[in-house]
């Protein structure tokens, strides 16, 4: 029995490295950002950090909306974890504060950029969320929408600019 344990164990190793090396392609993702205002006067903090001995990548973000035309203020908090399930592209999954849930698969992926991809789900909405580094210590965001009778139609909803505040070790 503990051959056979064993050999699964040794079995999983690959994979697991593969994992690990996958989160790895990310890491320019990896530390604390700060919005840049823009004219709306929209402020937003994100953080990347690897968690799992290298195995996830979780993103915490928060954005504060001012009053605007006759609009509270408003909050807005999400969860974004990205992970490798098996030899494919990498996915994500995503939490906010008013309820939503939505599943990514990272469709684009480079040393400086990266695009999440919704998955497709018939009569829904299809998301896109596209992160740039244009320099190691910038990053630049849009989230966009595809309507459910035009899913590959994206339209962006908001786009960001960020600078680096620290960058965290990784685990």
């Amino acid at each position: 029995m503990k051959k056979w344990l064993a050999c699964i164990a040794l079995a999983a190793l690959p994979a697991l490295a593969a994992d690990v090396a996958a989160i790895e392609q990310l890491r320019f993702l990896v530390g604390s950002w700060n919005s840049i205002p823009g004219p709306d006067g929209v402020l937003g903090h994100t953080s990347f950090h690897v968690e799992v001995k290298g195995h996830v990548m979780v993103r915490d973000n928060r954005a504060d909306y001012p009053a605007a035309a006759g609009k509270p203020a408003v909050s807005h908090e999400d969860l974004m974890v990205i992970y490798a399930e098996g030899p494919g592209p990498l996915k994500a999954i995503y939490f906010d504060n008013e309820g939503h849930v939505i599943r990514y698969t990272a469709s684009a992926l480079d040393a400086k950029s990266v695009t999440f991809l919704s998955d497709a789900a018939a009569g829904q909405p299809r998301f896109r969320l596209s992160y740039t580094a244009p320099a190691a210590d910038r990053l630049s965001g849009e989230f966009a929408s595809a309507p459910p009778d035009a899913p590959g139609k994206f339209k962006p909803m908001f786009t960001w600019d960020m600078r680096k505040v620290n960058v965290p070790a990784l685990h």
